[in-house]
Order: structure tokens, then C-alpha cells, then sequence
């Protein structure tokens, strides 16, 4: 597919997700809210995929990208002597070629990539067996499912965030995947669509820590009793930066398989190339079978 169809199918499904409106329960909070303004207005005006992936990856913070320089290269190599340390042989697959290559160094390692895709797709797959249908909410550009979808074709993969973020996300992947109906990107005015659905494994990492206490709230409740999970894994702040509570609240229906406090390659700020300030919870929960 030629990326000038690429760029018209995506803007054509924008605008359809962007034409259903928001029901009262959804709150994107302020900050992402003037994002969004900010992507709808540009939006109509990108020229070829690679103009949309590229301002996602540096104007509209999807992910935590930062040029290559030799405190980055080092702290890359670093990262990657850790991860195989903890994890044994790594699988062979690189950040996208769809990318901002100024990020992205000579062997196909980005600071974002090592320190944050693949670091959560080696610690799931460390802990869950061959999962095949998977949540992540809070998508963003979608470089987590394409790990997912690399390395087992076979995974369906559901992706819940605001239209403007799908967008981005949609031409990323069509660029990424010769077909991309192993994905199912899913407006957040449309969650509701997904009750009763089964998974092997929810995901959210570092926006739940963002929500307002009243999205955060119906996020849990969706995935808790709207929908059915084996497992949950979340990578956020401990504290919410909106209002300094405990971001995750559970039900008494989840055993930990393993909970984390600043695990070092996660508390490893990508983007600054320092420590992070605020406290990282990495969890894992397995959901309880219930009898009936």
C-alpha cells in the first residue's frame, strides 16, 4: 500500500472515531485534553505517514524519545547488559524502521525501546505463557503491541485511546504490517463495546498515574467487572500526579504474581537520561478463578 492510501484510510477512520461523542463518564483530563486539540488541528494537514509518526514521536509526548548522543548510546548499552542479565538471550527485534532515526542507533536501539517496549514485553512473556488476546489501554503510538504481534503473529491485539491518539497509532502499524487485523483499535468513547469480552492480559503503563480520579476509577471498574482477564500488568507512579493517592485500587480478587518498587531499568527516566523523582509500582496480577 502506497503511503499517500495509507495517510487517507487513517484520516478516514479519524473521522469516523472522532464523530462519536464522549459519554459523561469518560474524563481525559485537561492536559491530555489541549493535546488532543493540538492533534486535531494538525492532523488535516500531515502529507505521508512518516510526518505523523515523527510528531508523535517528538511534539506530542506518545513516547519519551530523545537524539542520540553518547550519554544516551551509553546508557542504551548499559540497559541492555541488564536486561540480559535478567532475562537471559534477547529476541531479535529492533525499534521500527518507521521511527525518528536520529533516535534510534546503529544497531536499531532506541532509549525508549530498550527501557520501556521491551523491557514490558520480556517481563510479561517472562511470567505469562503465549498469551493470545491482549488490552492494552493507553496505547499510545502502539510500539508495545507491535513487539506483541512481531514476535507472535498469531496475538490479537486490542488497543483503547482517544481518536487523535489512534490515529497516529494507525499509521504506525499500516506502515509496520503488511495487514494489521491482528489489531483492533478502539476509540475510549467506544470501550463499552468490549463488555463480556476474555483476556489473557491487560496492560496500561504510565497513564493510569495521569487520569483524573474519576477515569482512573472507571478504568478499574471496567476491568474488573466489565470485562474478564487471567492477568493485569501495570507499570505507573504509585502516587497519582493528580491528586497524590494510590493509583491502583483493587478488589480482594487478584493474587500478585510479583510487585516491584522502581525497578531499575523502568526508574531510568528515558527522556532526561536521569532517576525519576516519583516512586515506580511494576505489578503483575493473576485474577482469581470464581466459583459459581
Amino acid at each position: 500500500m502506497t503511503s499517500k492510501k495509507t495517510l487517507e484510510l487513517t484520516k478516514k477512520q479519524y473521522a469516523k472515531h472522532a464523530a462519536i461523542p464522549y459519554p459523561d463518564f469518560i474524563d481525559i483530563g485537561a492536559g491530555w485534553q489541549n493535546q488532543a486539540n493540538g492533534m486535531r488541528m494538525e492532523i488535516p494537514e500531515f502529507k505521508t505517514p512518516m510526518e505523523a509518526i515523527i510528531a508523535a514521536q517528538s511534539r506530542y509526548g506518545l513516547n519519551h524519545r530523545l537524539p542520540l548522543s553518547e550519554a544516551i548510546r551509553n546508557q542504551i548499552t548499559i540497559t541492555l547488559g541488564q536486561l540480559a542479565a535478567e532475562f537471559g538471550d534477547l529476541p531479535d527485534v529492533r525499534d521500527s524502521e518507521y521511527s525518528n532515526m536520529r533516535t534510534v542507533e546503529r544497531y536499531g536501539y532506541s532509549n525508549i525501546f530498550v527501557n520501556w517496549h521491551l523491557y514490558f514485553w520480556l517481563r510479561c512473556n517472562q511470567q505469562i505463557k503465549k498469551p493470545k488476546k491482549i488490552l492494552e489501554i493507553g496505547s499510545g503510538l502502539g510500539e508495545l503491541g507491535r513487539i506483541f504481534r512481531l514476535l507472535d503473529p498469531e496475538i490479537k491485539y486490542t488497543m483503547v485511546d482517544i481518536p487523535e491518539t489512534l490515529f497516529f497509532a494507525d499509521n504506525f502499524l499500516r506502515m509496520n504490517f503488511d495487514k494489521t487485523d491482528g489489531f483492533n483499535l478502539v476509540p475510549v468513547q467506544s470501550i463499552e463495546k468490549l463488555t463480556g469480552e476474555k483476556y489473557d492480559l491487560v496492560i496500561n503503563t504510565g497513564s493510569f498515574q495521569e487520569m483524573p480520579r474519576g477515569m482512573l476509577n472507571y478504568y478499574m471498574k471496567f476491568i474488573q467487572e466489565k470485562i474478564q482477564t487471567k492477568y493485569f500488568y501495570s507499570v505507573n507512579y504509585r502516587h497519582s500526579v493528580v491528586d497524590r493517592a494510590e493509583v491502583l485500587e483493587l478488589d480482594k480478587l487478584w493474587n500478585p504474581v510479583f510487585e516491584l518498587v522502581n525497578p531499575p531499568v523502568v526508574n531510568h527516566h528515558p527522556a532526561r537520561n536521569t532517576r525519576f523523582t516519583s516512586e515506580w509500582l511494576e505489578v503483575l496480577y493473576e485474577r482469581k478463578a470464581v466459583k459459581k
